[in-house]
C-alpha cells in the first residue's frame, strides 16, 4: 500500500510546528522553574511543621490563560496565606516569596535561554 501526502501552505505548517516546539520548550522550562520554587519552599520554610499538611500541599501547576503560559506555585491549605503573610495575632512566616526570591536569578537565566 502506498500513501502520498501533499502539503499545501508548507511554510505555514512549518511555522506552526516551530511554534508548538517552542511552546513545549517554554512549558517545560516553566515547570522546571516552578519545581525549583516548590522544592526550596519545602526545604527552607521557617514555620512549625506539626502535621506536614502545609508542606505537602505546596505544589506547582501549569496554566494557559488567553494563550499565555503561566506556572503557579500554590500552597493548598486554607491557612497558607495566614502563615505566609501573618495575621493581627500571628507573625508572618513567609515561605513562598522567599523561595521565589532565592531562585529568581536561576529562573531568569533559564527563561532567557529558552526565549532566545
Amino acid at each position: 500500500m502506498k500513501f502520498e501526502i501533499e502539503v499545501m501552505n508548507a511554510e505555514e505548517v512549518k511555522k506552526s510546528l516551530i511554534e508548538i516546539a517552542d511552546k513545549t520548550k517554554l512549558s517545560n522550562a516553566l515547570q522546571y522553574c516552578g519545581e525549583l520554587v516548590v522544592n526550596y519552599a519545602k526545604q527552607n520554610h521557617t514555620f512549625k511543621n506539626r502535621t506536614t499538611n502545609l508542606e505537602k500541599s505546596i505544589h506547582e501547576e501549569a496554566h494557559e490563560i488567553a494563550g499565555v503560559l503561566e506556572e503557579w506555585v500554590i500552597a493548598g491549605m486554607p491557612y497558607a496565606s495566614f502563615v505566609e503573610f501573618g495575621t493581627s495575632r500571628m507573625a508572618a512566616k513567609p515561605f513562598l516569596v522567599p523561595a521565589l526570591e532565592a531562585n529568581k536569578d536561576t529562573i531568569i537565566r533559564i527563561l532567557s535561554e529558552v526565549l532566545k
